[in-house]
């Protein structure tokens, strides 16, 4: 199997960014698996910075402390599967496996956004 055909494992994508693209096939996949994590990077950070504007706690301080605290721990290795606690893990996951294991969306949760999806993109 090669890389591109293992893409939608979280691992699998880790690896398909990490190395080097023997071919065309390769480097569009590690294309597409870059647009789908910044593309879903921006979603989260807007959200964020909403939340952060409303709650009234956007101080400087506390962003600056918490930014670091979390790039030093993208450098931990320790324990089984660290990869999971990285903050780009998250990133890696595609869309459906987000919602369901990350925000908990059960089926019929997963269901409805599907057809709400395909709701609107036919109606654009």
């Amino acid at each position: 199997m090669t890389y591109p055909e293992l893409a939608d494992e979280p691992l699998h994508r880790l690896l398909l960014l990490v190395k080097p693209a023997g071919d065309i096939d390769e480097l569009n996949a590690q294309l597409a698996c870059l647009r789908e994590m910044l593309f879903r990077a921006l979603q989260e950070i807007e959200v964020l910075r909403a939340l952060l504007l409303e709650s009234g706690d956007g101080r400087q301080g506390t962003y600056r402390e918490l930014l670091v605290r979390r790039m030093i721990g993208d450098h931990d290795s320790a324990g089984v599967d660290p990869h999971r606690r990285h903050s780009y893990f998250r990133h890696l996951l595609k869309e459906r496996d987000f919602l369901q294991q990350v925000l908990g969306m059960s089926d019929e949760e997963l269901l409805a956004f599907e057809r709400e999806v395909e709701e609107v993109s036919i109606a654009t």
